[in-house]
């Protein structure tokens, strides 16, 4: 939407990925809360990542596992201390707790020795000279607990997700996240979100999407309520309105046709349309009603109404499809869109009022 999509940087970016796929991408999080320093949570949460690597879009290291470099993660900080010696140490030292894995599943025995990891990692950060280093502030990015009151342990898990750009691809990913999220059996006290840009920008789309569609009924309720007190004829305000609802079935038609995306800009369109075609039809009416009082007949009343107003609103319309058409040539595809669907619209209101319209003005006539 904000890139022309054969400039150099779409270009790469499309190259990027096609030889290098998923290693990277936009960052989205799960955040998990609650009694997150249980052993056999961690057990859950290793199986959970396991399973997170056969979804689509998720960006995979080299081993086929979820990408997880420079970044940490419940399971990836308390396998770093225990492979640390010196650094079990210097946690025993400050807190006088020992962490020891005597099953050998890579996993701290008690939760009391994870509380004192990430309450370590959240004060000192952790690092291993040569090998990794990771300081306070980076490790809270990842954890966050209450320290007065000693509990309430929240952990971040951060993965990358390629093909965002494509709002449907975004809806995919988070069906399958959300599905695997149902599936997967954490215990009762730790609560799980799904958060990040790629789905708050999707919330925030959708909500703009949503609400102009919700719009649209109560804009034509009360355009046809003006029409009805301007016009003070029931037939003449359902003539009048019908055309106008025509224009915005006609145009998001063909912007599925097309193929248009919708955005925070061309959700806009059905709405404008909507004014659009109410200031054309109304115009057009109003000349047929002072037409017919002079006119023989009903045809001659049409013939008159198109060849007064009817040019007038060609004349209008021609000029404005040239000046939004001309926005069609802006580099930023989200204007370019915006301006060729625009002029596409005002040609259908265009059509509506000198086509649709005066063929029921006159079937509704009485002379």
């Amino acid at each position: 939407d904000f890139f022309d999509n054969e400039s150099d940087f779409v270009v790469s970016l499309d190259q990027f990925e096609e030889y290098d796929p998923g290693v990277r991408g936009e960052p989205a999080q799960f955040i998990f809360e609650g009694e997150i320093t249980d052993p056999k949570f961690i057990m859950t949460f290793n199986k959970f990542t396991k399973d997170l690597s056969k979804i689509n879009f998720i960006g995979l290291n080299e081993n086929g596992e979820i990408n997880q470099s420079d970044v940490l993660n419940i399971s990836k900080i308390t396998s770093l201390v225990l492979k640390n010696e010196p650094l079990k140490e210097e946690i025993f030292r400050k807190s006088g707790v020992k962490i020891t894995d005597l099953n050998n599943d890579n996993i701290p025995d008690e939760s009391d020795q994870i509380k004192e990891i990430i309450k370590y990692g959240f004060d000192n950060g952790i690092e291993s000279k040569g090998q990794y280093s990771f300081d306070p502030l980076w490790f809270q990015r990842y954890f966050w607990y209450d320290q007065d009151k000693d509990n309430d342990f929240t952990s971040i898990l951060m993965i990358f997700l390629s093909g965002t750009r494509t709002e449907d691809d975004v809806s995919e990913v988070r069906k399958d996240l959300n599905k695997l999220i149902e599936e997967t059996d954490f215990p009762k006290n730790v609560t799980l979100g799904l958060t990040g840009s790629p789905f708050s920008r999707s919330d925030q789309l959708n909500a703009t999407t949503n609400s102009m569609r919700r719009s649209i009924p109560f804009a034509f309720i009360g355009s046809f309520l003006i029409i009805l007190i301007a016009l003070r004829s029931f037939r003449y305000a359902i003539a009048t309105i019908i055309p106008i609802a025509l224009v915005v079935i006609w145009l998001y038609g063909i912007m599925y046709l097309f193929d248009f995306s919708l955005n925070y800009v061309t959700a806009t369109i059905g709405a404008i349309s909507l004014g659009v075609g109410v200031d054309f039809a109304i115009h057009m009416t109003m000349r047929f009603r002072e037409e017919l009082k002079s006119a023989s007949d009903k045809l001659s009343a049409l013939y008159n109404s198109i060849n007064g107003t009817g040019l007038a609103l060609l004349g209008s319309a021609i000029s404005s499809t040239i000046g939004f058409l001309i926005m069609g040539f802006a580099p930023m595809p989200l204007f370019s869109t915006f301006g060729i669907l625009t002029a596409v619209m005002i040609c259908l209101a265009l059509i509506a009022s000198l086509v649709t319209l005066p063929s029921l003005l006159y079937l509704i006539s009485k002379k």
